[in-house]
């Protein structure tokens, strides 16, 4: 059980370390040209058509991520009639304003926001992170354990070389047969 634990642990650290070096591509290339990617389903009905998306975009340095559910009526309908009913998905260059808002709310880097149109029916909740702040985060774990397994077999080979216990790196004689309780 322990090794299940032990190998899945280590799964999500690799998960995680190629999450920060994706940041770190995604950082350079917010301040060449930003980028916004959307995934959203829109379902229609006789008056109306509901539209629930997901926007992940960069710009400026940060990462910015949005939720929205829009219903559209009357003259708005024809913005969305021309995708159809079902699930799609924009890439395109540019980026959406909610990633360097000004407004809204913050605390140090983080920046969040509710936005609610009563006009249109629109509710939208968003959240920006600079991109540093998401490769320390995401990085620092897997990092930190990797050193660490790098300076445990370092001194298990030290040990080794020196003749000495390797569970309690005490001198072991050549007669002795040490044991992990030792």
């Amino acid at each position: 059980m322990r090794r299940i634990v032990e190998i899945s642990l280590w799964f999500v650290k690799g998960l995680l370390l190629a999450a920060a070096f994706a940041v770190l591509f995604v950082w350079a290339e917010s301040y060449a040209r930003g980028r916004n990617i959307s995934l959203f389903r829109i379902a229609s009905h006789p008056d109306e058509e509901d539209l629930i998306g997901l926007t992940v975009a960069s710009r400026d340095g940060r990462v910015g991520i949005g939720v929205s559910h829009r219903k559209f009526t009357g003259q708005q309908l024809n913005l969305v009639k021309n995708y159809g009913a079902g699930w799609h998905w924009i890439s395109e260059r540019g980026a959406e304003w909610f990633v360097t808002f000004p407004s809204g709310h913050s605390f140090a880097s983080v920046r969040w926001d509710v936005d609610e149109q009563a006009g249109i029916s629109s509710r939208a909740r968003f959240v920006s992170f600079p991109c540093w702040m998401l490769a320390l985060l995401s990085g620092a774990w897997p990092l930190i354990s990797l050193v660490r397994l790098g300076r445990r077999r370092s001194q298990k080979r030290r040990l080794g070389r020196a003749g000495c216990c390797l569970n309690c790196g005490y001198v072991v004689p050549a007669y002795c047969q040490c044991r992990l309780g030792c």
